[in-house]
């Protein structure tokens, strides 16, 4: 910027912009206006620098006049139509651009059938060679490595948009939806206003350039690695911001990225879903305005067939990708199931509009499915009577997961054959391996790992040997260091006690191979410019330490041998120095946070410097290592994040006691979780950086379509996904509330459900939801009958009526639930009981011989107008047994009715 000559338009937008700082409300108003006169201006551009410069400018005069609602409103009005401008111009002269290379190519076409005319080849070097030259020189005019002069300002602008969006908050520290009002936090809150105000700003405009935004801007190159780079490193920071308006936009632009770039942001999508938007849902300690943002956003997304699929395809379907689709699923079904408010201060109402919203979630996602078969039936795609047998594989079982579309052979194969291919770099040539084989073979290693998890906790060489027999780990030492180290980071079942002491066993153990994957495991750990303790607490990160000194020993020995050869300190002159202090570090944190330690009897840090005199080859270490080392453990011990989340919900419930809450201001508990959610945003922004920049600037891996395949060839596996989940969160909200609306989603869920299981004879769903819709109708229980049972026998006999076809052997709920309402109808009409046609009485009559026909069913009409009203003698004991069942028939019908 600074190297391109000065212009006078450039002097004129400096000295315009100097008088910015002028309290007078009528020069403002008239900076304003020039700016916008001059940015605007067709004659003479203002560019790069000068550009920003009158950005600048408008920006102060916007949050220096909080006060001045015209002037605010103004400016922010010539902000956006600058922006639009800037993109504007970019995409007229992308399309000028366009248009003059195609003419470009046109002459030279024409150029070279004349040459063939005349029996000439054309000239590498000569006419054609200079017009690709020159064509390729436009687009490098004026723009430095731009398109154009144009792409560069559009460049320039939004980038700096995103550097605006992207500066940190104090308020961030505090929950300001619930806590800005105390004395403590007003003056941060007031403090913090005009940079709340730039950031809230920026959103709208980076907003508005995203909603209208052109196709160069979705395809150039340079804007994509501005919104990979800057605009998603700025949402990371606003997504988990305290502040409910930022939080709320940062997730419209989320959905904009996800409309427009997720081709080239799928690692991105990823991070933004899993360790951001899933951990808000299912966190204890995250707000309720912040749970109802994300959970319109999935509603929004699942509400669209096309997104969920390639949700499922791009991330369930792919080996190392995480299984996105399942962990929205279960993060709706989850808030869906929770039984106390998100907030314990929180009303029944915010818990109410939770439970709705996560419904709706998982009523979209049902939805989506049903309108993909729906589609597929009007295009000839969708399973019939001539695919019952191939459909009816997938019942129930993960290894047919393949609809008959998918197979080879198949006449409706082609799409699948295509597109479903070269996952692993292979083309369409049959060498890859298709979506759906890879969907079976990642679920086959998921429960794999299930059943390894088991073996390992309760003897860890078991679970190492079962996981080489499945070909999930490797016979090596390093391949096992390597699968330990990846179950140490990720939220695995193995449990780390069970790691500890796999690592820690003797060297002649196992003939030594414990003791090569602990070397291996050391081995692959960066400590490079970590201090001492630092390198502990991430070396001890994934397992717990063994409580015997000798494996305590040896694993700090390897440890310290690893870490003085990355860390060539002078402080610590060699592996057995660093051995020595790591040991004692092992110590201090033992002695200075064991509770069976009294206070007083604890280390201090002169204590600890002097048990460490002359152990680096007989001299000192500094006093100012030894002292910052001390205080760091004391302050921030050595624990593992399972431990920490398991005393957080401790101390969770502990505060949720009566006798802890303040009638004066807010609760002990609505402190702590706010420091708990603090905390929480910090680890999430912490961890969600550190993957960003790990991934480096290579780009994503491509990201597959919903055009590409047939939706419903893939509705099966998807429904095998979200039917368990949705299942859980039916049967218990219908067991544990009567809200009407809630009642509603309910029931349009199981009917959604029980369609697609019925559609594609999956047998084990389509009965197991039944047998739950039937049982909620009470019929078959002694239990007071209530608007929601009545609810779900309309929709039992709606189904059956609907889709009575694939109901088989289902028909016997439905039958059995018809029998039970007739059976009720004819109490309610006056008729008798079950019992007082098995009385004995009643048998005998029966069973009478003498007399006609007719004679005995008018003695039975008698016996049942008069021998049961009480007309039995009273010594009688038969006849005293159908009185008393009367009376309890009597009252069964009562509590039914």
């Amino acid at each position: 910027l600074s190297g391109a000559p000065r212009r006078l338009i450039d002097e004129v937008v400096e000295t315009v912009c100097k008088c910015k700082d002028m309290q007078d409300d009528g020069v403002q108003f008239q900076v304003i206006k020039a700016l916008l006169a001059l940015v605007t201006s067709n004659v003479c551009l203002v560019r790069e620098a000068s550009l920003l410069a009158a950005i600048r400018a408008c920006y102060h005069v916007y949050l220096v006049n909080s006060g001045q609602k015209n002037i605010r409103t103004t400016a922010r009005a010539m902000l956006t139509q600058v922006v639009e401008m800037v993109f504007q111009r970019m995409e007229a002269r992308a399309l000028e651009q366009a248009a003059e290379r195609q003419l470009r190519l046109e002459e030279v076409e024409d150029d070279d059938a004349d040459g063939a005319e005349a029996g000439a080849m054309p000239s590498l070097g000569g006419s054609g060679a200079g017009g690709a030259e020159s064509v390729n020189g436009d687009n490098m005019n004026g723009g430095g490595g731009f398109a154009s002069a144009e792409h560069r300002d559009a460049f320039l602008v939004f980038r700096a948009l995103c550097k605006l969006s992207s500066r940190g908050l104090s308020i961030d520290n505090i929950d300001i939806n619930g806590y800005a009002g105390s004395a403590s936090a007003s003056g941060e809150f007031f403090n913090d206003v005009v940079s709340l105000a730039s950031k809230e700003l920026a959103l709208e405009l980076l907003l508005a350039t995203l909603k209208n935004a052109g196709p160069t801007f979705k395809t150039d190159g340079r804007f994509v690695y501005a919104v990979r780079h800057y605009l998603c490193a700025s949402l990371l920071r606003n997504c988990t911001s305290s502040v409910t308006s930022v939080v709320g936009m940062s997730l419209k632009l989320f959905l904009s990225v996800l409309h427009d770039f997720k081709d080239n942001c799928k690692a991105e999508i990823e991070l933004f879903v899993t360790n951001i938007f899933v951990r808000v849902l299912t966190s204890e300690n995250s707000n309720y305005e912040h749970k109802i943002l994300v959970l319109e956003v999935f509603s929004h997304i699942c509400a669209d067939m096309g997104r969920i699929l390639e949700m499922f395809l791009d991330y369930d379907c792919r080996m190392n990708e995480r299984d996105l689709f399942k962990e929205v699923t279960n993060a709706l079904a989850k808030v869906c199931k929770a039984s106390n408010p998100t907030d314990p201060e929180a009303d029944r109402a915010q818990q109410t509009e939770l439970r709705q919203l996560s419904l709706e979630g998982l009523n979209a996602i049902l939805g989506s499915l049903r309108s993909a078969v729906q589609a597929g039936a009007a295009s000839g795609g969708a399973p019939d009577d001539a695919d019952a047998e191939d459909v009816d594989a997938v019942n129930g079982e993960v290894e047919s997961l393949d609809s008959p579309a998918e197979r080879p052979g198949s006449p409706r194969s082609t799409v699948s054959s295509t597109s479903l291919t070269s996952l692993n770099g292979s083309g369409a040539n049959g060498s890859g391996e298709s979506l759906m084989d890879m969907f079976k073979k990642k679920q086959k290693t998921n429960e794999a790992l299930q059943t390894a998890a088991l073996k390992f906790n309760m003897k860890p060489t078991a679970g190492i040997k079962f996981l080489q027999d499945q070909g999930i780990v490797g016979p090596e030492p390093d391949d096992v260091a390597a699968f330990l180290l990846t179950q140490a980071s990720a939220n695995s079942r193995l449990s780390k006690t069970a790691i500890g002491d796999y690592l820690g066993r003797e060297p002649d153990y196992n003939e030594g191979f414990n003791m090569r994957v602990l070397h291996a495991y050391v081995e692959r750990i960066d400590f490079t410019g970590l201090d001492v303790d630092n390198a502990i607490r991430k070396f001890l990160a994934g397992f717990r330490l063994p409580g015997e000194a000798q494996k305590i020993d040896r694993m700090m020995e390897k440890f310290a041998e690893q870490y003085f050869v990355q860390n060539d300190h002078g402080d610590l002159p060699s592996a057995d120095t660093a051995f020595v202090l790591a040991f004692s570090i092992i110590m201090l944190q033992t002695d200075l946070h064991n509770p069976s330690i009294k206070e007083e009897r604890r280390m201090t840090k002169e204590d600890f410097i002097r048990n460490n005199r002359g152990i680096s080859n007989g001299q000192d270490l500094p006093d100012v290592v030894l002292g910052g080392i001390y205080d760091r453990i004391k302050v921030t011990p050595f624990t593992l994040k399972e431990d920490d989340d398991a005393r957080a919900k401790e101390a969770g419930r502990s505060l949720l006691a009566p006798e802890m809450l303040n009638p004066f201001g807010e609760s002990a508990a609505g402190r702590r979780r706010r420091e708990a959610m603090s905390r929480e945003r910090e680890e999430m922004l912490r961890k969600s950086e550190a993957i960003f920049k790990a991934k480096g600037d290579g780009s994503s891996t491509t990201y597959l379509r919903h055009q590409d395949v047939r939706p419903e060839h893939h509705v099966v596996p998807m429904f095998h996904v979200v039917w368990g989940p949705s299942l859980g969160c039916f049967s218990q909200l219908l067991s544990t509330t009567s809200e009407p609306g809630l009642v509603r989603l309910v029931l349009r869920g199981f009917r959604l459900a029980i369609r697609i299981a019925g559609g594609f004879e999956l047998e084990v769903a389509r009965h197991t939801l039944m047998n739950a819709l039937a049982k909620f109708t009470t019929l078959d229980t002694v239990t007071q009958m209530q608007e929601k049972h009545i609810d779900c026998i309309r929709t039992l006999i709606d189904v059956a009526i609907h889709d009575g076809n694939h109901m088989h052997e289902s028909w016997e709920l439905v039958l059995r639930c018809l029998s039970q309402v007739a059976r009720l109808q004819l109490f309610a009409s006056g008729a008798h009981t079950d019992d007082a046609f098995f009385s004995a009485d009643a048998s005998a009559l029966i069973h009478e011989q003498n007399g006609d026909g007719d004679n005995a069913l008018k003695k039975i009409e008698r016996f049942f107008s008069s021998g049961i009203s009480g007309g039995q003698p009273a010594g009688d004991k038969a006849g005293k047994a159908p009185g008393r069942r009367k009376t309890r028939g009597a009252e069964k019908r009562g509590s039914i009715v």
